[in-house]
């Protein structure tokens, strides 16, 4: 769960630049240092817009829901946020996930995630540690893509390994934090993003929902 209060947004306030001089505003993107200079100062936001203002969420700060006794959740359990559809009303258009370390009670349970396919797409990363799953590789800083109707899910060693172990309390995730992104709305390459793409580096799953994905209403990567 994620409660309203752990959502922080700064005040509004501005300063006046009595300092005829420039300003440099440095920020990190990808690894590196970035410049530029401004003829004033930064800090110049009187009041946001309405009742829209920027704001930041730590994750860990997310409270895991999870089953004590058997059986195990829909990972939508773990969604942080979610932004409703105006096409199909009910139903979200795309919902942000956060997996962390916690507990794992559950008996007479296939623990791992089962064998399975969605009607949403799965845009999967980490940010940080090892991502347990033996489906695929996925290392700090990557991402997986599963597209609609995609059947994926564990290897069969991981399942027999699974299946065959005794269960006890344990903790899963530590020192790790993954995200998802949960999308119901067929997902493309854009006119610009499409050149670049080399299909003969891409995993099946990508190159299929590029394939088939609608050009009336996509997202674009």
């Amino acid at each position: 769960m994620a409660a309203p209060r752990d959502f922080q947004a700064p005040v509004a306030s501005f300063v006046v630049d009595v300092d005829a001089g420039d300003w440099e505003v440095v920020y990190k993107h990808g690894g590196r240092l970035w410049s530029g200079v401004q003829p004033h100062a930064p800090f110049d936001v009187v009041a946001w817009h309405g009742n829209l203002a920027p704001c930041k969420y730590a994750l860990d700060r997310f409270v895991g829901v999870a089953n004590t006794e058997t059986d195990q959740a829909d990972p939508t359990v773990y969604c942080v946020l979610t932004a409703k559809s105006k096409a199909a009303p009910g139903s979200s258009l795309i919902d942000f996930l956060a997996f962390q370390p916690r507990w794992s009670t559950t008996r007479n349970t296939f623990r791992p995630p089962y064998f399975h396919r969605n009607t949403a797409a799965e845009l999967m990363g980490l940010a940080f540690g090892a991502w347990p799953g033996s489906g695929h590789a996925l290392a700090p800083g990557g991402l997986s893509f599963e597209p609609p109707y995609m059947p994926h899910g564990e290897s069969h060693a991981r399942w027999v390994e699974a299946t065959t172990r005794e269960l006890g309390v344990e903790r899963v995730g530590e020192g790790a934090l993954a995200f998802m992104w949960h999308i119901s709305a067929p997902v493309a390459f854009s006119d610009f993003g499409q050149p670049a793409f080399s299909f003969s580096t891409a995993s099946s799953s990508v190159t299929t929902s590029a394939y088939f994905a609608s050009k009336s209403n996509r997202f674009a990567l």
